[in-house]
């Protein structure tokens, strides 16, 4: 009984241990996610992002409450006497009371912004919603200045490079666009340059323009160097390491496993690919080779031994010599035995001699169309 105490005690404070244990975790990690999202609250956004976020956060509150109407009282008479919901103070406080709370980073600062513009916001609710409906143009582009519209940038709003309708020429983006602080440089695309993106990296060319006149810049094949007047090879302005100019077919690759001697170290290989090469380890039976496998073998590795044209292993070499010799002596003894018992006995000696050839018929046939053990290849002797 005292036993059984004992154990129910030790159990329930391991548990309780273990509880304690998981309750403090999960309060660190709480911790530190709650310190997490206060410093993503607190941080200070770009005036044009702030202002967006803001506008968002009152537009999903219009989203909200889109479907409210009046509570309680004498509803037509408030519709009558009053503005319609849709246009109400009621309905704007209700907005506003759920402003930012959607937000995740710079928050404070959102509700900052909104307590700062309370009147503007009354202004466009009361008075300007149907003759300015894009509260995001009137309020942070025209009333606040703190952004632009897209495609232009600058104090003054500037056009970006190549126009409102054509920025950068679309093959780009302009930096800063749609904010006041922007500098409106064009950072183009990959094969595309130009202060407005309008003209072709180095390596790439023009193709003919597509009906909107958009400018199209395609990749010169990898053997050119500098510019070219196609994707083909022999328009190359000049070709790149590993590759020579030849006068009609341009840019040719250059066997550096031919024309090069020793490019890669002794236990390897060289094999060609375009504009370069690659040096292949050989085959482990090699100490030097021409290419992969052991018939490509120069010379043999230590511990191999070269049978005609390949570097087998010297043990295994031995093996099959041995196999051989072994099976051939085998067969010489039965016959001479069959050959003794033929002086004693004719019809014992041909009973004999048919079993032997039997034997050495199957025994051959086995050996000629059996598999190998791993590792082990049966190896004849020359003109065996």
């Amino acid at each position: 009984m005292a036993g059984t105490f004992t154990m129910t005690t030790t159990s329930w404070l391991t548990r309780a241990a273990v509880l304690l244990l998981l309750t403090a975790f999960n309060s660190g990690v709480t911790a530190i996610t709650a310190a997490e999202s206060d410093k993503l609250k607190a941080e200070t956004l770009p005036s044009c992002q702030a202002c967006k976020q803001l506008i968002e956060s009152f537009m999903k509150g219009m989203e909200r409450t889109a479907r409210f109407k009046f509570d309680g009282g004498d509803a037509d008479w408030e519709e009558r006497k009053q503005r319609k919901y849709s246009e109400s103070e009621v309905r704007l406080t209700e907005v506003q009371e759920g402003l930012c709370k959607d937000v995740v980073r710079g928050q404070t600062q959102c509700h900052q912004l909104a307590a700062d513009k309370e009147e503007q916001f009354e202004q466009w609710w009361f008075h300007l919603q149907a003759e300015k409906p894009n509260l995001f143009d009137w309020f942070c582009i025209n009333t606040t200045k703190v952004c632009c519209p897209n495609n232009t940038f600058g104090p003054n709003c500037d056009p970006c490079p190549g126009g409102i309708d054509n920025s950068c020429h679309g093959n780009g983006k302009c930096r800063g666009s749609g904010t006041r602080i922007g500098l409106g440089e064009c950072r183009c695309n990959k094969g595309y340059s130009g202060t407005a993106c309008n003209e072709c990296s180095s390596g790439f060319y023009v193709t003919s323009k597509p009906d909107d006149g958009k400018l199209v810049c395609l990749a010169c094949h990898k053997s050119c160097k500098g510019g070219c007047k196609d994707g083909t090879q022999d328009t190359c302005e000049d070709c790149w390491v590993g590759w020579h100019k030849h006068p009609q077919l341009g840019c040719q690759d250059v066997d550096e496993c031919f024309t090069t001697e020793s490019v890669c170290s002794k236990n390897e290989f060289c094999a060609n690919t375009e504009g370069s090469y690659r040096c292949i380890e050989c085959h482990q039976s090699c100490a030097s080779c021409n290419g992969d496998g052991p018939d490509e073998c120069v010379d043999c590795n230590e511990g191999y031994t070269r049978h005609e044209n390949l570097c087998i292993d010297s043990a295994t070499w031995w093996r099959s010599m041995q196999t051989f010799w072994g099976r051939y002596l085998t067969y010489f003894g039965l016959s001479l035995a069959t050959c003794i018992i033929l002086k004693k006995s004719t019809m014992i000696a041909g009973i004999v001699g048919l079993a032997v050839g039997t034997y050495i018929g199957v025994s051959e046939y086995m050996v000629a169309h059996s598999d190998s053990s791993p590792g082990v290849r049966f190896i004849p002797l020359p003109n065996a």
